[in-house]
């Protein structure tokens, strides 16, 4: 069975420590078709995994294998990137015609990192207007695949991680995310802000975390952690 984004959610709110049997990660090998090309592509897919915890960005912990890594796949030829389901799904005319121009110009030849892949499944997002959490989910997984690069790699899981947080704060706002997620969605906004240094704003968005209804206990306990972290200007990124 292929793990879609349906069964990976973004945010894993109802429990901030997860527990459970120490099963390992497993996966297995899949061929895919680009809906684009035609190209064939062989990806590794994860079937199961066992959580353990989680970051204070929502990163989950445990025997998770190559999660992260293997959540996105992209075609080495034209570079149409996205879930394993939507590979078996057709594309309209005008995603076809955009991703032969918009993979060629920005990726050229180039193979793709499996942070670049969930870069390229956003870009296709955005052309397809798809809602602003869709697109958030997209590149916070790819800021979790940046979490410990330094160099010019430190600059682009800031990039990822700004532009999450602005697609959340998107989604807030159109009225997407409901009501018992909105705590945890601005604590999240908030812990992405104070990771790429914007601390001033950070502040704001935990404040108002921490007026939403229907927070759990744990949430407002990392909240007021994090705040603390973010008062101090400290932009740590390894918890």
């Amino acid at each position: 069975m292929l793990l879609s984004r349906r069964q990976l959610s973004l945010l894993g709110l109802c429990s901030l420590t997860l527990a459970g049997p120490a099963h390992a990660h497993t996966s297995t090998e899949e061929e895919l078709t680009c809906p684009v090309d035609g190209t064939k592509l062989t990806v590794s897919v994860t079937m199961s995994y066992t959580t353990f915890g989680q970051l204070r960005d929502f990163a989950v912990t445990g025997a998770i294998g190559n999660l992260y890594a293997s959540y996105i796949h992209a075609c080495p030829k034209c570079h149409f990137a996205g879930y394993a389901d939507e590979f078996a799904k057709p594309v309209p005319a005008a995603t076809k015609s955009w991703q032969l121009s918009h993979g060629s110009r920005k990726w050229v030849s180039r193979q793709l990192s499996a942070a670049q892949e969930c870069e390229a499944a956003a870009d296709r997002y955005v052309f397809e207007q798809r809602k602003p959490g869709e697109i958030a989910q997209l590149y916070l997984v790819g800021s979790y695949l940046l979490r410990t690069e330094t160099g010019p790699l430190l600059a682009k899981r800031k990039e990822y991680q700004r532009a999450a947080s602005l697609y959340l704060l998107a989604a807030l706002a159109a009225g997407d995310v409901e009501v018992k997620e909105r705590g945890g969605t601005t604590y999240l906004v908030a812990d992405l802000e104070r990771r790429i240094g914007r601390f001033k704003d950070a502040i704001s968005h935990y404040g108002a975390a921490l007026k939403e209804r229907d927070n759990p206990a744990g949430l407002v306990t990392w909240i007021k952690e994090q705040r603390a972290l973010a008062e101090r200007s400290d932009a740590r990124n390894d918890i």
